[in-house]
């Protein structure tokens, strides 16, 4: 098989297969840069992973959640002390202005808090004012607490990863290997049906050939002349004389074309 057949059927049947293998799914670039003194570095490192990978997806649930952790357990405490100190001073004013606001099936079970000293006299309590001042030091220390938070919160920062443009590659070491197989197995096939049938061609006669022209000549003049009758020596101009190709080569040819017309319209569609 000529060099020139074997790397044209190899190039079509590999685009060929290129063309009709699964593309490689769609990748997303990441950029991660490192934190440097006063925020990130300028160069980012490039990384692509497939959109189906669970690796993005847990990176994409992290850039959502990040600047948002969950605030301290100290934060916690203060707005459960705030929400129970408003509580009791709301009850404590409703209670001031109106006595009746209360239940009258649980006035029997209502014991007041009295403060017991070392004397025999009691003391009364305010118990408005001091349930609203209560009330007043848990929201101020709440207060507090979320501003710090939130002062936390904003100095972190833009996360250090980033997710950048999807692309969709059209080539992948997978199918590049596969379609060089299947193209090299189709030059080797390309290659047997060559061999089983190749072309029929006119070769111009050598120096050696011309010399047993020469030598059959001389020996059919020393035999009798009946047998010279029948046996004449002509030499004549390749142009002169058409071969007749068979079957099998006239269907290769067209098997040439299809595969170039193949290979073009695979990859202009």
């Amino acid at each position: 098989m000529p060099r020139r057949d074997r790397m044209f059927v190899f190039l079509t049947a590999f685009l060929i297969a290129l063309s009709f293998l699964p593309k490689p799914p769609a990748r997303q670039t990441i950029e991660v840069r490192e934190r440097v003194i006063g925020g990130l570095s300028d160069s980012p490192r490039l990384y692509s992973l497939a959109l189906g990978d669970p690796r993005l997806v847990q990176i994409r649930r992290q850039i959502l959640n990040y600047g948002h952790s969950k605030p301290a357990a100290a934060l916690g405490m203060a707005r459960w002390q705030a929400e129970t100190a408003a509580i009791y001073a709301q009850r404590t004013n409703e209670l001031a202005v109106d006595p009746t606001t209360i239940d009258r099936p649980t006035l029997g079970s209502i014991t007041p808090v009295i403060p017991v000293s070392f004397t025999n006299q009691a003391k009364t309590i305010d118990l408005v004012g001091y349930w609203n001042q209560v009330d007043e030091q848990a929201r101020g220390h709440l207060l507090k607490l979320e501003t710090v938070w939130r002062q936390q919160q904003a100095t972190i920062g833009p996360p250090p990863v980033r997710l950048g443009n999807v692309t969709q590659p059209l080539l992948s070491g997978t199918n590049l290997g596969y379609a060089a197989l299947i193209a090299f197995l189709a030059m080797l096939l390309m290659a047997v049906w060559i061999r089983v049938q190749p072309p029929r061609r006119l070769v111009g006669a050598s120096a050696e050939d011309m010399q047993a022209i020469s030598t059959k000549r001389e020996q059919s003049q020393g035999k009798s002349s009946s047998q010279s009758e029948n046996q004449l020596p002509v030499i004549l101009p390749a142009a002169w004389i058409r071969l007749r190709q068979p079957i099998g080569v006239h269907l290769r040819k067209i098997v040439y074309v299809g595969l170039f017309a193949t290979a073009v319209g695979c990859w202009t569609i």
